[in-house]
Formats: C-alpha cells, structure tokens, sequence
C-alpha cells in the first residue's frame, strides 16, 4: 500500500471503513447506525503525505442528542442482563475485534499515522482489554460492614449512567479501547468522541461492539470537533460522568464546563516524564529504555519520556551514543514494517514541536545542542509531545527539577528528526466507572 497514489489509498481506506461499518460516507455511529453529519466539513489526512484522502461533516447538538437518549435507553438494558451475561457479550467483543485485527491496524496506520508494526499488536491490545474487562463483570459487588448493632449496613455498586468520553488524535484505537471496555464493564451507557483528526478506528470499535452483542445504542461514537460536539456531550443533561484524555488546557475547560451540572471528570492531562541515569547506571541498557520511552509513537504520548536526568560523570558518553543510536532509527512510511518512526499526526504539532526547539536550542551541526538556558528552555519543561528528549547533567538529584536562573546543571535536547516529506503535515487504564 506504500507506493498506492493517494486516490487508490483513499479507495483502500473507504473499503476497509465501509467493510465494517455499511454506508457511504462518514459519520457518527449512533444507536447502531452511521449518521452523516450537518456542520462544518472535516478533511482526513494522511500524516505521511498530508494529502486529504476523506472529508464529513461536523456532527451538530442534535446529533450528539440522539446519542446520549440511545446510550440512556440501551443502557437499562444492559443493566438487567446478569453480570455473567455481561461477562459473555465482552468476550464476543474481543474475539470480533480479533477477527478484524488486521483490518483495525491497517486503517489505524493509514489514517492515523501509527506504524504498522506496532499497530498490529495493539489491535490485539484492545482485544485483551475487553477480555480483561469481561472477567471483571460478575465480581463489582458492594460488602456488608460489621457493625456493633443490629442493623444490617451494605453497600451497593451502581453503574452512573452514560459516560461521556472523549480522546485524543494519538493513540485513538488504544484510548478508545482503553475508555469503553471499563465503562460498558460497569454496567453504563457510552457516548465517546475521538479526535475529529482520527476518528475512523473508535468508530469501527464502536460498530464492533454491537456486534458483538452489546445492545444498540450502548456505545456510539462522535465524529466532530470538540468546540461543538465536545461541548454538547459534556453539557447534556443525560451525562452522569465526562472522561477526558488530552491537554492540561483543554481538561481545565472542560471540568470547569462539567462543573457547571456539577458532573464528575476523570482527566488523564499531559506531562513531561523522566528518566534517570546514575554513574554506576548499565550504559547499553539505559540507552535502549530512554530511546524507547521518547521515540515510540514518534513521542506522541502523554507518558512519554521527554526528560534524561544524567549524573555528570556519564553524561557526555551517554548523550552522545544516544544521539549516534537515534539517528539509526528508521522513520519513514508508516505502513511499511522496517519504519520504526512514523510522522507527525498533524501540521499544527508539527510546527509547534519546531518551534519549541527553536526556542529551546542554538543552531548547531549536530544532533546533539546545547540549550542557552537551564531554566528558560521550554523543552526541558514542557512536554514537546514529539520525538524530542531534553537531557540535564548533574552532580547530584537535586537540581534536576525546575529551579532559579542560578542552577548549575546544563540540558541538551536530542531529537530524531523525521524527514520533510515523511513528517510534515503528517500511549493505565481508569477504574471501572461506578458509584
């Protein structure tokens, strides 16, 4: 599919899509069927090539409506089957899912911009969450408490009702698999909106569930934006619980919105995660778990580990064969199974990872540069959410943290830049949800 022009990718995409989901065009999956949508239209590009190879339509409020009745309604129905029944129907799920692996992960890489080799096992991920799931059903019961009197005092788990979901353009197959699993789980209904840059894999996920077993309209899917679709699940009055996954700034507005209702938020926001290296650290080793922690999904994961805390005495050696290893990692086509370093997901994080190391470094020749300042460089601080490692060399652990302009310890940044034309406009799980 590597050397298809961008028609023929489109056409594949299309077949794969349709082939689960029957219809002809995009849309949200509500209540079992594919509805196109009535706003603003929505282009889908590939990451490797930053061709447009699919367009829909917005959904609107009465869209989103439609899918929080649905969840509602399938919802009581859910709940008077047996937890053992329950049980049965995610297992179906799973094996449905697995029986559509390839297909899930070849749609995921295209669409999405993760690479194949990876994506084919995390399809099966998603399989093995819902069968993880399924063995939870019949064992979310409530206790009887002893009490120093007569009474009988018990408490009961109860599912919330319709959850809304909502998940980033990163990893949308494993964030939706990871959202509806504990959540149908329960016992509740779902109204999950994945980004509107990828949102073909969740509805696939979605379609799935149905079929196998869930009842109609249990979990439906929202292809839209956050501004508007986003902002109607969380204001809807049938929403009993909002799950968020993404950036810091868009979860504070979204738990101040949900506040308003006084709804309940689960956020799982970003950050900048750190490793380690002592003096007596295993070199060839740590080498291969900080490549890991930044560069799989081309960093694009809030756990990705953006920050190399590295004793003084082993950090020359250590950066630069970090630096000579990275610039051996294949990146390239997504679809192809030696790359090992997709593109960007979009152009608008592709600028803005450029520009955090612009500011963040002085030009230089080589992949490793020194930053100007400890405590200014925004990519020792900030998560770039790209492949960019800041590496900080000290005497001790104190001082690896953000600390005064006067702090001796000195950061570098490396990065694995994927090319131009591959990269341009080009990852636990929460608790089952009760109360």
């Amino acid at each position: 599919m590597n050397d298809m022009t961008m028609p023929a990718k489109a056409e594949r995409i299309r077949a794969l899509f349709h082939g689960i989901i029957p219809g002809t065009e995009i849309g949200s999956y509500v209540d079992g069927t594919l509805v196109p949508g009535s706003g603003d239209e929505q282009a889908l590009t590939d990451p490797a090539t930053g061709e447009v190879f699919a367009t829909f339509k917005d959904a609107g409020a009465d869209i989103v409506d439609a899918a929080m009745q649905a969840a509602a309604r399938a919802q009581r129905e859910w709940i008077s089957m047996t937890a053992s029944a329950r049980g049965r129907v995610m297992n179906e799920i799973a094996r449905k899912i697995r029986e559509r692996a390839g297909e899930i992960a070849e749609l995921e890489s295209r669409s999405a911009g993760r690479p194949i080799r990876d994506i084919r096992g995390e399809a099966v991920r998603v399989a093995e969450m819902f069968e993880y799931y399924a063995g939870w059903c019949d064992k979310l019961h409530g206790e009887v408490i002893p009490v120093p009197t007569s009474h009988l005092n018990y408490t009961r788990n109860e599912p919330v009702g319709v959850v809304a979901q909502i998940t980033p353009w990163n990893a949308p197959l494993f964030t939706g698999g990871w959202q509806i699993a504990p959540a149908i789980c329960a016992g509740n209904g779902v109204v999950i909106k994945p980004s509107e840059l990828t949102p073909l894999s969740t509805l696939v996920l979605g379609a799935l569930c149905e079929a196998g077993g869930a009842p109609r309209g249990l979990v439906n899917v929202i292809a839209g934006q956050g501004v508007t679709a986003g902002q109607a699940m969380v204001a809807h009055p049938k929403t009993a619980l909002v799950v968020f996954v993404g950036s810091a700034l868009a979860g504070s507005a979204i738990a101040a919105a949900a506040a308003k209702n006084v709804v309940p938020c689960i956020l799982e926001l970003g950050g900048k995660s750190g490793n380690i290296v002592f003096a007596d650290a295993d070199i060839d080793r740590a080498i291969v778990g900080a490549q890991s922690a930044i560069f799989s999904g081309a960093g694009q994961s809030c756990v990705a580990g953006s920050r190399l805390l590295v004793h003084r005495s082993v950090h020359q050696q250590f950066v630069e064969r970090y630096a000579e290893a990275a610039a051996r990692i294949p990146v390239g086509d997504p679809y192809l199974d030696s790359t090992q370093i997709g593109p960007i997901n979009n152009a608008r994080q592709w600028a803005k990872i450029e520009e955090m190391v612009r500011q963040g470094v002085a030009p230089s020749t080589t992949r490793t540069r020194r930053s100007p300042s400890p405590t200014t460089t925004r990519t020792a601080w900030q998560a770039p959410f790209g492949p960019v490692m800041s590496a900080a060399h000290t005497g001790s652990l104190q001082g690896c943290g953000p600390g005064p302009s006067g702090s001796t310890a000195t950061r570098r940044s490396v990065s694995c830049r994927p090319s131009a034309a591959s990269a341009a406009p080009a990852m636990a799980a929460p608790p089952a949800v009760m109360h």
